[in-house]
């Protein structure tokens, strides 16, 4: 290791840090659209505001995983 912090230097990779989040927004997107596709295609009544009243397991298991790709979204935007 370098005596001093000034002689210590690293590459940031910034290319595919930007790679990694562009492909992560786009796999957020999808999911996205899975989502609404969900939603329209829905018959009983939307309860956007309570899991609790929500029946559909194909919608929750979509929230969960939109859930951890944000989460996964936000650690890659803070790496810098």
């Amino acid at each position: 290791m370098a005596a001093h912090d000034s002689f210590q230097v690293f590459r940031r990779f910034s290319n595919l840090r930007t790679r990694l989040l562009l492909l992560e927004q786009d796999r957020i997107v999808q999911l996205e659209q899975r989502l609404h596709d969900i939603d329209q295609k829905e018959r009983k009544r939307l309860y956007l505001g309570s899991s609790r009243k929500d029946q559909n397991q194909e919608r929750q298991a979509v929230l969960a995983e939109i859930r951890e790709r944000l989460e996964s979204y936000g650690e890659c935007t803070c790496a810098e």
